[in-house]
């Protein structure tokens, strides 16, 4: 969620200080200007598109190792 990843980047050094409303809207903004850049440069339209990807994980309300533990699991399911 958006929320939850205002709140893991509020422990970035570069973050310290930042109300997490702060850092929400500073993400919005990144991820505007790198849609409008991915599409002038690349012709791609949204590269946040689900479909475009082989494995898709929602970290909201997983631990770093659940997290990794999914990730080996789905990728030796594709043969990785």
């Amino acid at each position: 969620s958006p929320r939850e990843g205002a709140c893991r980047q509020s422990l970035r050094p570069e973050n310290q200080g930042k109300a997490i409303e702060e850092i929400e809207r500073l993400t919005k903004e990144r991820v505007a200007n790198e849609r409008a850049h991915y599409r002038q440069i690349y012709g791609i339209k949204d590269h946040f598109d689900e479909s475009k990807f082989d494995i898709v994980l929602d970290t909201t309300h997983t631990s770093l190792e659940e997290a990794f533990q999914i990730t080996r699991a789905r990728l030796k399911e594709m043969g990785i």
